[in-house]
């Protein structure tokens, strides 16, 4: 499912991702990367006040078919561990 900006401001804005929220809380957007990185500048020109980023990665050793393969596994795992820091909501 793909969610547009403006919705995920919606959402916040509202209280609601996923559960609901105190109205003082700060919306959390979880980023999943393949490999250890920091929050793109994209995003935080997209969001530069108001918008908690949290990231992770999923351990990718090699930019290949089998590279990718290997970490399949990994992607459920850590937008569940995004979630628990941060009432993030997965899309």
């Amino acid at each position: 499912m793909t969610n547009s900006r403006r919705e995920f401001l919606k959402i916040s804005a509202t209280g609601v991702a996923g559960a609901t929220l105190a109205r003082s809380a700060v919306p959390t957007l979880g980023l999943i990367f393949p490999v250890d990185r920091p929050v793109p500048e994209e995003a935080l020109a997209m969001y530069p006040t108001g918008v908690k980023f949290i990231t992770t990665n999923v351990g990718l050793k090699t930019m290949t078919p089998e590279g990718y393969d290997a970490v399949l596994d990994r992607i459920g795992p850590a937008g569940e561990k995004l979630a628990s820091q941060g009432r993030t909501r997965l899309f």
